[in-house]
């Protein structure tokens, strides 16, 4: 996408180059009725909600200008590995892998992919229902290429015109050091925070779809403030790398540097010391997860967990999302983590939302300065999906 907008073809036209992000970025995400006709004309040409599309063409028009210069790019560049489309008919892009697209960071070529001539992927309907049209591939190859998809294509979430996304985020990047995602990461044979859907990133290390896909949307974040989208495994990292940069931690129990950083908040998630614990029985009800009020006399549980697999079964999971000065980096530190997979999910849909965060500021106290804050999140699952989410604490200072 960056290397499309930058082209002559984009690069001199602001109308079509938004117009051509905005389909994209909803295409990926699966957002079906902001790509209706009248949606379309009201988020990115600036018309009213209830504009009469009969009379006023303008979505009509810039699609096909769109279609134009999209054809025109990859006339220009037959080796690209990604080709997007957008058909006519309607506003909803596509996505044309080559037969040799490359797994970012490795020299593996994507499994099961055989065919010589690009294959269509829709991802119109999201990633739990993504389409693979014309290829025949096992479960781990949809899932990567799923994966891939998202990091080479959702940091074009470029929304950035709500006043409060702004200011959970400026805080973050403003400073004269670099921010850095910090991601947790695991062996393919242990027991994964994460969930089933990995991708492989480097040796037996993978990486889940969900974290992929709120990296991709952290590092399009990063993009709209012209500032670089560094990311480390939180094995491959240290506090001395850590010092004085501005951190964001995803994940909780498969990221060792979260549990230490919110060692200081009110709120914390806890794995609670138990002599029926088993190390690695993830997927057992002996593994007992919490988000606590710590207090001087006790923690007190606000929401616990008793099994990963027990959190689709009962649809609940539930987050924690923080952000504030830490003594340890010292530094401003976001969390972003979940006591399963869906929790952490969930809580990156949340904070994607600016009508959520607004909310959630809206809690804060006469005086708050605007810096400091937890919130506890409460997640219902529906088809092993985040679905709605309640505020059920939080914490100013």
């Amino acid at each position: 996408m960056r290397e499309i907008l930058d082209c002559s073809h984009f690069a001199k036209s602001r109308r079509y180059s938004a117009m051509l992000e905005y389909v994209v970025q909803n295409s990926i995400e699966g957002n079906l009725t902001a790509l209706k006709e009248r949606m379309v004309g009201s988020a990115v040409f600036g018309r009213p909600a209830d504009y009469d599309v009969a009379n006023d063409p303008v979505v009509r028009i810039a699609a096909g200008e769109v279609r134009k210069r999209l054809s025109q790019y990859f006339s220009e560049h037959p080796g690209s590995e990604v080709r997007i489309e957008l058909p006519a008919g309607g506003y909803v892009a596509e996505f044309l892998l080559g037969p040799h697209s490359v797994l970012p960071g490795s020299g593996d070529i994507l499994p099961e992919v055989s065919s010589a001539t690009p294959t269509a992927v829709s991802v119109a309907a999201g990633k739990q229902r993504s389409a693979v049209a014309g290829l025949r591939m096992t479960r781990t190859a949809w899932i990567t290429l799923a994966a891939v998809l998202a990091i080479a294509l959702a940091a074009t979430w470029a929304d950035l015109s709500y006043q409060v996304r702004r200011d959970f985020w400026r805080p973050v990047l403003k400073g004269p050091q670099p921010a850095v995602i910090v991601v947790g990461k695991k062996d393919i044979s242990s027991t994964s925070d994460s969930g089933s859907s990995h991708l492989a990133t480097a040796g037996r290390t993978y990486l889940s779809f969900n974290d992929t896909m709120l990296v991709a949307q952290l590092c399009s974040i990063f993009r709209a403030y012209n500032a670089d989208c560094n990311l480390i495994s939180a094995p491959a990292t240290s506090l001395e790398y850590m010092h004085g940069k501005p951190i964001v931690f995803i994940g909780a129990f498969n990221n060792e540097w979260t549990l230490r950083m919110m060692q200081s908040l009110r709120y914390q998630i806890q794995r609670p010391a138990s002599p029926d614990y088993v190390a690695g029985a993830a997927n057992t009800d002996l593994d007992v997860r919490s988000i606590v009020e710590h207090k001087s006399g006790g923690d007190v549980a606000l929401c616990t967990l008793y099994g990963l697999s027990r959190a689709v079964e009962l649809g609940k999971d539930c987050a924690l999302v923080a952000r504030f000065h830490s003594t340890i980096t010292d530094s401003l530190v976001v969390i972003v983590a979940g006591l399963g997979p869906e929790g952490t999910d969930g809580a990156r849909q949340y904070i994607t939302k600016p009508e959520n965060l607004k909310q959630l500021i809206d809690r804060a106290q006469k005086g708050w300065d605007g810096e400091n804050f937890e919130a506890v999140l409460q997640i219902d699952i529906v088809h092993g999906s985040p679905s709605r989410t309640g505020v059920l604490a939080t914490n100013f200072w």
